[in-house]
């Protein structure tokens, strides 16, 4: 009896290990410093995270920086039509070719694409803002 648990043990594990890893889906983990990113550097974390929010992502505006406002956490951005208010969380990242920004770090001036997410409560909000000019040069 024994003999014919261990072969059946054995075969199901050789029919296991002959699937091999073909049809494990790999998850994606949420980040553990993605209240506290690292903004000297592009982390692989991060680029995910901007990468699935990107996907998301359905609305994208053109402007030129007017104001940068901390407190509130909002942008004015000059348009060809009008000056929009664009709301901005901890997490949203900008680019500047290839380093990453903080928020506050833009200035009047800059011309900048931003990708809208929407929150929980459906409010348009910045995900990713791309500089493509930088009008003033000081950081």
């Amino acid at each position: 009896m024994q003999a014919k648990r261990a072969f059946h043990t054995i075969a199901l594990c050789v029919a296991m290990a002959s699937v091999g890893c073909e049809s494990v889906a790999l998850l994606p983990r949420a980040d553990v410093d993605q209240d506290q990113p690292d903004r000297g550097a592009t982390s692989d974390a991060n680029i995910g995270r901007v990468e699935r929010e990107r996907n998301r992502s359905t609305e994208e505006i053109t402007g030129t920086v007017q104001r940068v406002d901390d407190s509130r956490r909002e942008i004015l951005v000059r348009t060809r039509n009008e000056v929009v208010v664009v709301r901005y969380d901890p997490r949203t990242v900008v680019y500047d070719r290839d380093r990453e920004l903080r928020v506050s770090d833009l200035r009047n001036g800059d011309e900048v694409s931003i990708q809208l997410g929407r929150d929980a409560g459906y409010d348009r909000y910045a995900d990713v803002i791309r500089m493509s000019d930088r009008r003033s040069q000081t950081y």
